[in-house]
């Protein structure tokens, strides 16, 4: 079975270590990163299949993060997750390259959930390409 990669960009210690955590439960390889620099230079080394990004890092947004990963990558997978339910932060993210968005609590199932089902469109995509 191949693995596939995540990366968590999340400036919040608990909720980064309990995502990640999960996340190798289910098999996947799990990088992470609390800052938006440490989130880009983790993105260009790995190039992982998936990226969890925080709205907001202490040096930036992660709406920087998605459109620096959009600018050289347009199958990595990228779901924006955030404090703030802003209609206004969410149209923004799926503006700028973002495939989902989900709002802080993040239930650990629903985000397991969320992964796999954009891995498979990723397969989806790779076979169709």
């Amino acid at each position: 079975m191949m693995t596939h990669s995540i990366l968590i960009v999340e400036d919040e210690p608990l909720l980064s270590r309990n995502v990640g955590r999960y996340l190798e439960r289910q098999q996947y390889e799990v990088a992470q990163a609390p800052t938006l620099a440490r989130g880009i230079a983790c993105y260009e080394e790995l190039r992982p299949d998936v990226v969890l990004v925080d709205h907001t890092l202490p040096d930036g947004t992660g709406i920087e993060l998605i459109r620096h990963i959009r600018q050289r990558d347009l199958d990595s997978k990228i779901v924006m997750i955030t404090a703030h339910g802003s209609g206004a932060i969410a149209v923004t993210a799926m503006k700028s390259g973002a495939d989902d968005y989900l709002t802080k609590p993040v239930s650990l199932d629903q985000l397991g959930l969320l992964v796999q089902r954009l891995l498979s469109c990723r397969r989806v995509e790779e076979s169709l390409a």
